[in-house]
């Protein structure tokens, strides 16, 4: 074997351990990011309430208070944007939680009733 072969061999083979040894620890961080997220969602979901029991039932949100922006349409993350902040399914926005989140509308609900919302052609 020449010492050309030998040099690139070795190239060949610290690569592929290098390459190895990147894609891991990015598959770890991936993994970690991912279980810390569902945590803080667990977390958030035990904390949120229905609705807010100091609110009187006149007081409570309507429609005309939430407003739709727009969807942000994907099929494992879909989000829409609702009184300017963007929110996910389990979010709460304006006292209502963002129960579903479709291609053409978002259903919320205040605990006592469910909205549907639509953008506007």
């Amino acid at each position: 074997m020449t010492l050309r072969a030998s040099i690139l061999w070795c190239l060949v083979v610290v690569s592929l351990v290098v390459g190895a040894q990147v894609c891991h620890a990015t598959q770890e961080l991936d993994s970690g990011l991912l279980q810390r997220r569902e945590a803080q969602r667990a977390q958030a979901h035990l904390l949120a309430w229905s609705r807010d029991p100091f609110l009187h039932s006149g007081t409570e949100s309507s429609t005309s208070e939430l407003h739709l922006s727009g969807i942000l349409w994907d099929p494992h993350q879909p989000l829409a944007i609702i009184n300017g902040t963007t929110v996910s399914r389990g979010d709460n926005v304006a006292g209502c939680r963002v129960v579903e989140i479709q291609q053409d509308q978002v259903d919320l609900t205040d605990g006592t009733q469910t909205y549907h919302l639509r953008v506007n052609p």
